[in-house]
């Protein structure tokens, strides 16, 4: 029996579910809930401060999920890390911010979103975070940009963006400067419509705090003390109920309206608050198809495996999983100490850098299901890393391309990339040698960004959406 009742229930109060909830409660007359499974972390220096954030995984704000053997990894289990604390994987990501490209934006109109396009959605961007100002002369040549358009001016929202704090570094410089001598450089305005090319990314970090600005200090801070939003942490979602259990064979299926949320505190109590209008799912991911089929949405012959009765047939649901696969180069290329001309003077002392690609746009598919009808189990997790044989192939090159890239001019006279005790660095190999390197411990991972289990399609056959409004 629910003991309260809101309007809206956000099931996560994570990147996503506290934009919403913020904007939602700006509505006085909506009561809105957000349950959240992680703790309110955003006074641990952890979190604020923008270079520890490496330190949050495998600890409490972060799920600690491992994908299932993936057969062309050689079968390794990769760590996912995602976040588990209020603001979600944006408490505790490295704060890289890459605008989108308008072909990118166009492309979800053409798939068949009517209205999904870069002119109706760059409000909306622009809403979102506010860009730093970029003046004329060494800033801008020391980010990498081409060209610096007025209109990015127009970001105004409260997420806060500032580009790394030593304008002057020589790497990032040279960095440009290598690229641009292979035919690579960025001649035009990467924050608007195309970010193509070499550039130094945004970071969302304060540039006045020089603190992590992400999903809570942007939207829950300002928002927490309405009356009309409540968050609760420590919560995790069981399932969802129904008001009924369709038929799994009709054609449509009758309608089913959620009526109630389950869900349990870390003290193992369990607790029902009934909705009056919507549940939101933002549980990310991996935990967005787990609820659904929990709650008896998806594969009818996957829920009666498990035991679970079927609200809706959705076939789709936990499908057309994808990750960016991830590549570093083997060795690690460190800063060269001022006035080294090479030898075994060694790097200096904590200063490093490290060189990877990830394929951002991954042909391969995977899914993620439940594992059991245990609503506090994992679930299983199968991106499908390198499944798709071309994504192989062209990892390998960018493996190639980033060694080549260390090793040219003038990056190359600021690394040193022979180890430590003076041997001369590796040849590069060639691409089945880096193939094979694809697959060996700790080459090839995860970017923890898996996305794809939500598409916005028509739940039709051969199309398989499960978002259509």
């Amino acid at each position: 029996m629910a003991s309260e009742s809101f309007d809206y229930v956000i099931v996560g109060g994570g990147t996503a579910g506290l934009v919403v909830a913020a904007r939602l409660s700006e509505n006085p007359q909506h009561r809105v809930l957000v349950l959240e499974a992680g703790k309110d972390q955003s006074a641990d220096p952890r979190v604020q401060i923008p270079a520890l954030y490496d330190s949050l995984k495998n600890t409490d704000a972060d799920w600690g999920f491992s994908t299932v053997p993936q057969p062309h990894l050689n079968g390794r289990r990769v760590p996912v890390n995602q976040g588990k604390a209020l603001g979600g994987s944006s408490a505790i990501n490295a704060q890289v911010f890459v605008p989108p490209a308008k072909a990118l934006i166009d492309a979800w109109e053409t798939l068949g979103n009517p209205g999904w396009n870069w002119d109706a959605l760059k409000p909306y961007f622009d809403r979102a975070y506010t860009s730093p100002r970029v003046n004329a002369g060494l800033e801008k040549k020391a980010v990498g940009i081409g060209e610096w358009t007025a209109s990015n001016d127009a970001a105004r929202g409260p997420i806060q963006t500032s580009f790394p704090g030593d304008s002057s570094h020589p790497i990032r410089e040279a960095w440009a400067e290598t690229f641009k001598a292979s035919g690579l450089a960025t001649t035009h305005d990467p924050f608007l419509e195309a970010s193509v090319g070499s550039f130094s990314c945004l970071a969302t970090v304060d540039p006045v705090k020089k603190e992590r600005s992400y999903a809570v200090t942007a939207y829950y801070h300002p928002a927490r003390d309405r009356a009309n939003l409540r968050v609760i942490t420590g919560a995790r979602v069981l399932k969802i109920d129904f008001d009924a259990a369709s038929d799994a064979a009709a054609d449509p299926p009758a309608p089913v309206r959620a009526t109630a949320v389950q869900y349990q505190l870390d003290s193992g109590e369990r607790r029902a608050v009934a909705v009056g209008r919507d549940v939101i799912l933002a549980a990310g991911a991996f935990q967005t198809p787990k609820v659904l089929e929990l709650s008896g949405i998806g594969d009818a012959a996957l829920l009666a495996r498990h035991g679970i009765r079927v609200v809706r047939h959705l076939p789709g649901v936990g499908e057309n999983l994808h990750d960016h696969p991830l590549v570093g180069s083997p060795a690690v290329a460190f800063e060269r100490p001022a006035g080294a001309s090479g030898g075994g003077e060694g790097p200096a002392p904590g200063k490093f850098v490290s060189i990877g690609a990830l394929l951002s746009h991954p042909l391969s598919r995977g899914s993620v299901h439940i594992a059991s009808g245990d609503p506090l189990a994992d679930p299983a997790i199968d991106p499908g890393y390198l499944s798709n044989p071309l994504d192989e192939e062209v990892l390998a090159h960018h493996l190639l391309h980033i060694l080549t890239t260390a090793a040219s001019p003038p990056l190359a006279s600021l690394l040193r990339l022979a180890p430590d005790d003076g041997a001369e660095p590796e040849p590069l190999p060639d691409l089945e040698t880096a193939k094979a390197r694809l697959r060996l411990e700790g080459n090839c991972l995860g970017d923890a960004y898996g996305l794809g289990c939500g598409r916005r399609l028509p739940s039709k056959p051969l199309v398989g959406g499960e978002v259509c409004s």
